[in-house]
């Protein structure tokens, strides 16, 4: 039943085996619980932190669509004499406002009611007079302002 070899060991080497066994198979153990409860926690706080850092940045890009957007109504509530004047004095006020330059790094572009670009700023491979129904995002605003509310 016993291996034969442990037999011929004196009391205190068998006691002194088994002990340093015991003491393998405690700190097996406790090595065991220790990584299974550290890579939970682990998992845990990963999770926290990776929220927190999804939070800060989504908070962070709110600010800065909620300044664009108000930008935005500032220069339309200002832009009305310039879009009665025609798509000359648009362009020329596009130019002159710098906000806006300042604010969106790919430029800006005024439409018409039908989807043709008035003015655009900075000018870019002559846009002015093109219709651009085309693009969702033309639709999208021009939806948007037909809509009742």
């Amino acid at each position: 039943m016993y291996p034969r070899g442990l037999w011929r060991l004196s009391l205190k080497s068998r006691v002194t085996l088994f002990t340093l066994l015991i003491f393998l198979l405690g700190t097996w153990g406790l090595a065991w619980y220790a990584t299974r409860m550290l890579g939970a926690e682990q998992q845990q706080l990963l999770g926290q932190q990776q929220f927190a850092n999804v939070s800060l940045v989504a908070d962070q890009i709110n600010v800065a669509l909620g300044s664009r957007l108000k930008a935005l109504e500032t220069v339309a509530g200002r832009s009305g004499p310039a879009m009665q004047a025609g798509p000359a004095a648009l362009q020329s006020w596009l130019e002159q406002n710098v906000l806006l330059a300042d604010l969106f790094n790919l430029g800006v572009l005024a439409y018409d009611t039908d989807g043709t670009v008035l003015a655009e700023w900075p000018l870019r491979a002559g846009r002015a007079g093109l219709i651009e129904l085309h693009k969702a995002t033309v639709l999208a605003a021009l939806a948007l302002q037909f809509t009742p509310n």
